[in-house]
């Protein structure tokens, strides 16, 4: 592998300590069996003759850690043995042998290995220019003391552009699968994603996908009337709650999460009836930190809350977990105007507020008539109007007449039709219906903030 010119020799060379040294290798194409010699490392012989060849190569310690290489290039392939005829070359299908036939199209690089009496070899068998061919990859190598094992065999694509796909074995085979690749793959479909957007996934079996299908994020929300264990609707391999919005709709329940697992698993339970709720645990063991003070195995929830848990693992054994009301707070400056009316008198026109010293937002308007009028048809609007306008001529604030004829004693919202009061605007009522003759008495309240 070294010389003092750039072409290969089949002696060896001796240099002075003053020449320069030169890498070299060489190819020579051989058309007669050959015997190499333990000078020859550097030189990658080539199977060139009419027929398979015999290369011998020298007995295993004549030169320990040579590596010697034969190329098959006439497609005839060739054979090894050694000068002894007895030592065994490793790396090939079916074993150590003593004298390997290498089909054509195939590679050998074989390392002497000394007192082990026998030779290591690296076997690429194949023609990569073959449509169709099988290619071998059976070989074992030793690094730093640790064995090294490459096996099985890899059948190409038949043709060019083919899109056939390769798998491996747990053992080291390679071989084809028959299929094509990128074609139809079954998924699974873990909770929150589904096949469709009407059909809940994990309740009785996962869903599954192709490739080719849509995805649909999905979150249920699920009525409870009675305490409820966590999962307890999905099927045994599925977290479906994770994916649901849990509804406590009736007092006193109790919710128990699955024991911690690490999942990471979210659930959500909301207040929908008004009234208190508890969390626990299927063991009652765990614990959980986060919106509670301390670290509880059980907490209740207020009414008008929703709570989030997240499974922080089986190593702590805990749940984190947040809570937040289900009613969002009320604005900053949230503010109201109000008038009420008596029986007897129609309050067309009564002025609520008579100066906005600023714009404001309208969040909600209710009455509420306790007396009824006792005339169908009495109702009252909210109207917004400019200073020099008339309060028919001004905006409609709210969406629902007040019916002044209501139940008693029964709040009505009126919604918000238009929700901005422009600064320096007016507030007033604006009737409809007869009220020679109502006895009806009540009051109306606008809410809003800056």
């Amino acid at each position: 592998g070294l010389g003092v010119v750039g072409t290969p020799t089949t002696t060896t060379q001796s240099v002075p300590q003053s020449s320069t040294l030169i890498p070299n290798t060489a190819t020579t194409n051989e058309d007669t069996d050959t015997t190499i010699t333990t000078a020859q490392p550097n030189i990658n012989f080539g199977a060139d003759g009419s027929s398979a060849l015999q290369f011998t190569l020298p007995n295993p310690g004549s030169a320990s850690g040579n590596v010697y290489s034969v190329s098959d290039v006439s497609g005839h392939g060739f054979s090894l043995t050694t000068t002894g005829g007895s030592a065994d070359f490793y790396g090939f299908t079916g074993g150590a042998t003593d004298n390997p036939s290498v089909p054509a199209g195939t590679t050998v690089g074989c390392i002497d290995n000394g007192s082990e009496n026998g030779y290591g070899c690296a076997v690429l068998y194949g023609d990569f220019a073959r449509q169709g061919a099988t290619v071998n990859f059976n070989s074992t190598f030793e690094i730093g003391g640790y064995s090294l094992s490459l096996g099985g065999d890899v059948t190409l694509p038949a043709a060019p552009g083919s899109t056939e796909c390769l798998q491996m074995s747990d053992t080291g085979s390679i071989t084809t699968t028959g299929s094509t690749c990128g074609g139809s793959t079954t998924i699974t479909l873990a909770p929150g994603l589904g096949d469709s957007q009407t059909s809940f996934n994990g309740t009785s079996t996962a869903q599954t996908v192709t490739n080719s299908s849509t995805l649909y994020p999905q979150l249920a929300s699920v009525t409870e009337t009675s305490s409820y264990t966590l999962n307890a609707r999905c099927s045994s391999d599925i977290l479906c709650d994770t994916a649901t919005l849990v509804l406590s709709d009736a007092a006193s329940l109790t919710f128990k999460a699955p024991n911690p697992a690490g999942t990471l698993a979210p659930y959500q339970i909301a207040d929908a009836a008004g009234d208190p709720f508890t969390v626990t645990t299927v063991s009652g063991t765990a614990t959980f930190y986060g919106c509670v003070s301390g670290s509880p195995t059980s907490f209740t929830v207020p009414a008008n809350y929703s709570i989030q848990l997240s499974d922080q693992g089986s190593t702590n054994n805990d749940y984190y977990c947040v809570e937040q009301p289900v009613t969002p707070a009320a604005p900053a400056g949230l503010t109201h105007f109000d008038l009420g009316y008596i029986s007897g008198v129609n309050p067309n026109g009564a002025v609520i507020v008579a100066y906005i010293p600023t714009t404001l937002t309208v969040t909600s308007i209710y009455g509420i008539p306790t007396a009824a009028s006792g005339t169908s048809g009495t109702d009252i609007d909210v109207y917004e109007a400019p200073s020099g306008t008339a309060c028919s001529s001004g905006t409609k604030m709210d969406s629902t007449s007040f019916n002044a004829d209501g139940t008693a004693n029964t709040q009505q919202s009126m919604g918000v039709n238009t929700n901005t009061i422009t600064a320096s605007d007016y507030l007033c009522f604006v009737t409809s219906g007869t009220w020679t003759s109502s006895t009806g008495v009540g009051t109306i309240t606008v809410w809003a903030h800056p």
